[in-house]
């Protein structure tokens, strides 16, 4: 089995066709036809089925490509690895979640290029799962997000405990309440945030369920600024984290506190280095001192 071979697989799966495939690899079409035959013969089974011009992976195709996959990441985590290695001292990496990533973190960046104008910094964002992966290969210096867990090699600070609230469509019932409170919530419908990695937001959902109120869920959300925009349509309510909240407080949405509290803790993660870096060090003073400052983060 060579390297080329399950290349030429990987792009077949992700492009749909040998053309796009052989688009992708800067080789002819035949060349890309004749690597994944090779890699059949090999196998001792077909990855593909061919259907009037078309493709479709075969189950057992599809078995083998979640293990290619998974080699191939390890190679882009070694990839990641060398270009930190180039890169170092040349800027800072940043990741953080969407939401932390619109509202925490440009206060720090404006605070950290006061006294670092030219250093370089690259921020990405990503649901919490990928931000676990990008620490774990690191591929950034910091990371920022909620219910961030203990990883080798990282240090993880405590940021702050949030409370999330309900936000309501303007014009809601329920804006006539100070509180919202489990029993309120009876027949509406309510966003569920799904699942992300270590991340779990069931947690309303579950007391709901034990305070015997029922509820809708017509909509499964995977980020929080997705479930803002659901709500100010008037689709449903959500029980949600209060970051977003200053992007939308002024854009149809109402914001109450919701009891019994639901918390959710933040932390940052430093990727553990032999060599000092004081750009490093002092844009993790800003983003802690910008932290307690936080009218969302309280501190423990």
């Amino acid at each position: 089995m060579k390297f080329r071979q399950l290349e030429a697989f990987r792009c077949v799966m992700a492009a749909g066709s040998m053309k796009a495939a052989a688009d992708m690899m800067h080789v002819t079409q035949p060349a890309v036809s004749r690597l994944i035959a090779d890699l059949e013969t090999h196998l001792g089974f077909r990855v593909f089925d061919r259907q009037k011009g078309t493709l479709k992976p075969t189950r057992q195709g599809l078995q083998f490509f979640d293990n290619v996959e998974e080699q191939f990441l390890g190679l882009e985590r070694l990839e990641n690895a060398a270009q930190q290695i180039r890169d170092e001292g040349l800027g800072l990496r940043l990741v953080a979640t969407h939401t932390l990533a619109a509202t925490l973190i440009p206060p720090v960046l404006a605070r950290f290029r006061k006294r670092h104008p030219d250093c370089r910094v690259l921020l990405h964002s990503h649901r919490l799962a990928q931000v676990v992966v990008r620490v774990q290969s690191m591929a950034v210096d910091i990371a920022v997000a909620a219910q961030l867990p203990a990883m080798n090699n990282v240090r993880r600070r405590h940021i702050g405990t949030a409370r999330q609230v309900c936000a309501l469509p303007r014009g809601h019932p329920l804006c006539a309440r100070a509180v919202i409170r489990p029993e309120d919530l009876e027949g509406e419908d309510i966003v569920s945030i799904l699942p992300d990695g270590p991340a779990q937001w069931n947690t309303p959902t579950e007391m709901l369920r034990t305070a015997g109120v029922t509820t809708r869920q017509s909509y499964q959300i995977d980020t929080s600024l997705a479930a803002y925009a659901v709500v100010r349509e008037g689709l449903a309510l959500a029980i949600i984290e209060p970051f977003a909240a200053r992007i939308w407080r002024y854009q149809g949405i109402e914001i109450r506190p919701f009891l019994p509290a639901v918390e959710t803790t933040f932390h940052s993660a430093t990727v553990m280095r032999s060599s000092f870096r004081p750009e490093l060090e002092y844009f993790e003073k800003c983003l802690i001192e910008e932290a307690r400052r936080c009218p969302e983060l309280a501190q423990d």
